[in-house]
């Protein structure tokens, strides 16, 4: 149990051990708190100011649900009557990400659940923010040890943002990379997540080639990107040459129509 005493001495400035004496002068002489006390209470101190901050903000969260219709934190994840569904997923996506932070994994869990109903209900069960709090879900759920149900969530995320992104989207590659995290490391099927990870990878190297096309910058991929898949990166980079060729050549046969039409026009 945190005791107030270390608050008030902090509150004060009295950075010294208080069972060394000392206080701020001894701080000041020693260039600061370096005693394994004042470390602790330094530490006890941060733990404390950062429950407290979590705690007024679960305090404003659950306000701001209580206004937008619900009776309480354990109500069915419906606005009400004229409330705006976006305002209301994007409090429950806070409250489960404080709920996190606080460890209460259950709550959390229930948040982004809730989170989830409503976008779909609400019309939005397409939109980037549904599939987040579906990745959102299956991070608690890992944390949990309810591997079963995590695998299903990523995968239900997978297919939602390849539906509603594109298959290159890089956050289809996030997906996927998750998911091979999670059969790699608590499913015991390495095999299945080497060809995720690999596949994953191939998207980053693809969405990489895209980015550089549409800004016309060179393709530099991440040193992380190259080092884990160097033949990939290989592979795109010649398809980013060969597609750089080609823009240029449309651009010069553009310029030569243009020098063409100009010097008819002056005829």
């Amino acid at each position: 149990m945190v005791q107030h005493v270390e608050i008030e001495g902090f509150s004060k400035g009295q950075f010294g051990c208080r069972a060394g004496g000392g206080g701020k002068a001894r701080a000041k002489r020693s260039g600061g708190p370096r005693c394994g006390g004042c470390r602790g209470g330094l530490r006890v101190f941060v733990a404390v100011d950062r429950a407290k901050a979590l705690a007024q903000a679960e305090a404003l969260v659950l306000r701001v649900l209580q206004e937008a219709g619900e009776a309480e934190a354990g109500g069915d994840g419906r606005p009400g009557p004229g409330a705006d569904p976006a305002v209301h997923a994007e409090a429950l996506d806070l409250l489960g990400f404080v709920h996190t932070a606080m460890g209460r994994l259950e709550e959390a869990g229930e948040a982004f659940r809730r989170e989830a109903v409503l976008l779909a209900a609400s019309g939005a069960g397409e939109t980037e923010a549904a599939g987040h709090a579906l990745v959102n879900l299956a991070a608690i759920r890992r944390r949990q040890a309810r591997f079963d149900e995590a695998e299903s969530l990523l995968r239900e995320a997978w297919d939602h943002r390849v539906r509603n992104q594109g298959a290159d989207h890089p956050m289809v590659a996030v997906a996927m990379a998750r998911l091979a995290g999670l059969l790699s490391e608590h499913m015991a099927r390495p095999d299945e997540a080497e060809a995720l990870f690999l596949e994953a990878l191939a998207l980053q190297a693809r969405a990489e080639r895209l980015r550089a096309l549409i800004t016309d910058t060179p393709f530099d991929p991440p040193e992380e990107l190259r080092a884990e898949a160097p033949g990939i990166v290989a592979q795109e980079r010649e398809v980013y040459e060969s597609r750089r060729e080609e823009l240029r050549e449309q651009e010069n046969i553009l310029r030569d129509r243009i020098r063409q039409r100009e010097e008819e026009l002056r005829e």
